[in-house]
């Protein structure tokens, strides 16, 4: 469905839709969500929101790239192969303003700066939130530059046992 929507829907290609919400893959009823509501809540008032949750495939498809590129909101929940936001690509990520991350059990750094060379590693993003990340042990790995991170003014973690330094 996503893949004929972003070919045909003359307002996804003319960049025109001012608000979106979509959901990519097996959405866990946000009932059984360990998520605290507020945090939900906050996510939903976003404008540009992806949602990519609990899908079981080795490799991230280009339609979700594509939307992500769009989106300034991002709720990544129950991604199981995911080490990084990184993995999706820097310049894809670059205009996020508001991420969650939840319940990713291979999730180690948000950023892996090994993987990026002189670039600013989400310089928009304002809201941060992490719920039970267990393998999450840095917020970013290897060096980034100092514009990185600059707008960030909520950073939220809950449940990171291995998480040993936020800053």
């Amino acid at each position: 469905f996503l893949r004929t929507f972003l070919g045909s829907s003359p307002a996804w290609k003319a960049d025109n839709l001012r608000k979106f919400k979509f959901v990519i893959g097996h959405d866990i009823k946000r009932s059984a969500s360990r998520v605290p509501r507020h945090a939900e809540q906050d996510y939903d008032q976003q404008h540009k929101c992806l949602r990519y949750v609990s899908t079981d495939i080795d490799h991230i498809p280009n339609e979700v790239k594509e939307v992500l590129r769009r989106a300034t909101a991002f709720y990544l929940d129950h991604q199981s192969r995911i080490r990084s936001l990184t993995e999706f690509g820097i310049q894809i990520i670059r205009q996020l303003k508001f991420c969650t991350v939840s319940e990713c059990s291979d999730m180690e750094s948000i950023v892996d700066g090994g993987s990026i060379i002189d670039e600013i590693a989400l310089p928009n993003l304002s809201h941060l939130s992490l719920h039970y990340l267990w393998n999450l042990n840095k917020i970013w790995k290897g060096e980034i530059t100092a514009e990185s991170f600059k707008a960030l003014k909520v950073l939220s973690v809950h449940t990171c046992p291995r998480l040993g330094f936020v800053l």
